[in-house]
């Protein structure tokens, strides 16, 4: 919490109006993500993804393959072979927010 005041003077540098508000900065989560892939080589790519964030209350995945989720811990079938950027949002209770973006081939 942070204490604020801002002064106002008039022309003759005398103080004519003071401001005082509070402002309450909330701490943001520490988004991270381990990938555990079934195969190194071969498709499909069935991989686990573990949430590994500090701090959150809610999170939402993006596999970059048209599938999301919701799940702490959620699993996704990977058919096609290209790079896939794995999007990871970790959210507080507060509405404060981090992203972790993981790549997978």
């Amino acid at each position: 919490m942070i204490d604020f005041q801002q002064f106002s003077s008039d022309d003759f540098g005398c103080r004519a109006d003071t401001l005082f508000q509070r402002i309450v900065v909330y701490p943001t989560p520490d988004a991270d993500v381990e990938i555990q892939r079934d195969k190194i080589c071969g498709l499909p790519v069935n991989a686990r993804f573990s949430n590994r964030s500090l701090g959150w209350i809610a999170y939402h995945w993006d596999f970059n393959n048209s599938i999301t989720s919701q799940n702490p811990n959620p699993t996704s079938i990977f058919s096609v072979d290209t790079t896939y950027q794995i999007r990871l949002i970790a959210i507080t209770g507060f509405n404060c927010r981090d992203t972790i973006v993981k790549n997978m081939r």
